[in-house]
């Protein structure tokens, strides 16, 4: 991926960040990690707080902790959530929510096997673009001292965009990775504005 694409994402982070902030809305930012990647989150609330987009900007590390690839993946996903609950007391309150969005990136797509141990195991896929869909849930735990803690799953089905090796001939396939790591869990750390 280009210099020039990656500076555009942390571009549009950092401007949706400043528009956030000169709103009347409740912003959260901090990091992400989960075994799918680390990378920054940032969380806007409604003027009611009924309602939270949450936006994420991470690296994607899929075949590179194995061995498998050296490539890194880039991902960002919006999403617009609604508050399904709310409870807790004065010094510790907690949210559950759920909404829809979409996911954009240049990734890699699952593959066979799980280490390179020979040339045989490596990705042979190239690295593409994807279009998901992204239905994404989570509970977000503020606490007194504007610090929350977030843990959310994602699912996000969608399209793998890539050119083959063989040919350099256009290759479209449904995303896998994105319905498997429906599991793994995302933990953000966020500090409340």
């Amino acid at each position: 991926m280009n210099l020039r694409f990656r500076t555009a994402l942390v571009l549009s982070f950092l401007s949706l960040c400043c528009f956030a902030s000169a709103q009347e809305h409740k912003l959260r930012t901090g990091l992400l990690s989960s075994l799918k990647g680390a990378g920054i989150s940032l969380q806007i609330d409604s003027p009611s707080g009924s309602e939270v987009d949450v936006i994420n900007l991470y690296a994607d590390i899929y075949g590179l902790p194995t061995g498998r690839t050296s490539d890194l993946g880039v991902v960002l996903s919006y999403s617009h959530n609604y508050v399904l609950k709310t409870f807790g007391n004065s010094d510790v309150s907690a949210a559950l929510y759920s909404g829809v969005g979409v996911s954009l990136g240049y990734v890699h797509d699952y593959e066979k096997g799980v280490f390179s141990k020979t040339h045989e195991r490596l990705l042979e896929k190239r690295m593409g673009g994807i279009l998901c869909l992204c239905i994404n849930g989570g509970l977000a735990v503020d606490f007194e001292r504007n610090l929350t803690i977030d843990l959310s799953f994602s699912f996000n089905p969608g399209l793998h965009i890539r050119t083959e090796s063989r040919n350099n001939s256009l290759k479209v396939s449904p995303y896998k990775l994105g319905v498997y790591q429906l599991i793994i869990p995302q933990l953000s750390l966020l500090y409340r504005f």
